[in-house]
């Protein structure tokens, strides 16, 4: 597995135009959350596509960071946290892109199924409180520093994409963030009720919550999670 050492990637896009583009990557990342055949979120025009990465160039080899009058525009977010294609596949787009002398883009993008080839997916992050999803296309619109929160949780393993047919309900589990006594009123019954039940399951599914404690868990769960009293993680 090739992991970049370099502030420059090299991308396939897997829609039109099928160009390969290089592309810096984001200051609020590290450069070892990116690999060569992962799928990548990238801006082209006023838009996102997707692309695969395919190589890695230091700065001032081939293209730098600057070049003349332009810059390159940086990576938008990883879309997997491993790479998707391995470097056998990715020499076997290839040759089949030079016998048909077509893009690898293009070939990849006639390979891969469409859902994974589109931007609209979501990636959801772990922090303090309720998890919080955000897309792709977000990231342009963020202030730098919540864009470093988001980094810092994705290299400390608190983030996800999103995947087709996998609900959250199922995936993401709540476990007890402080140990008894909790200060909770004693009024507040049903929050009560989730922390004992926490307590005596452990780490339990969002939906097995929902099951024994009824619709009213929702709610309840999300204002324990932001006073800090209940995590949920992946």
């Amino acid at each position: 597995m090739y992991i970049a050492l370099a502030p420059i990637a090299r991308v396939a896009l897997l829609s039109p135009p099928f160009a390969d583009l290089s592309y810096a990557l984001p200051g609020y990342l590290p450069a070892d959350a990116f690999f060569i055949g992962q799928r990548v979120a990238v801006p082209l025009g006023k838009g996102l596509r997707v692309g695969v990465i395919l190589s890695f160039e230091e700065e001032g080899q081939g293209m730098g960071a600057e070049e003349g009058a332009f810059t390159l525009k940086p990576l938008v977010w990883p879309l997997e946290k491993e790479p998707l294609l391995s470097s056998g596949y990715l020499d076997l787009a290839l040759q089949l892109a030079h016998r048909q002398s077509e893009p690898i883009g293009r070939i990849l993008g006639s390979l891969l199924p469409a859902g994974l080839r589109t931007t609209q997916t979501r990636i959801r992050f772990f922090g303090q409180g309720k998890p919080k999803d955000r897309r792709p296309k977000d990231f342009a619109l963020m202030p730098p520093e919540d864009c470093a929160e988001c980094g810092r949780l994705w290299r400390e393993g608190k983030a996800e994409v999103s995947r087709a047919g996998r609900n959250p309900l199922d995936a993401e589990l709540c476990v007890l963030a402080s140990d008894p006594p909790w200060p909770v009123s004693p009024a507040a019954k049903a929050q009560t009720a989730l922390l004992e039940y926490l307590l005596e399951h452990g780490a339990v599914s969002r939906r097995k919550i929902g099951e024994a404690l009824g619709k009213s868990a929702a709610p309840t769960l999300a204002t324990l999670a932001g006073r800090g009293l209940v995590r949920i993680r992946p």
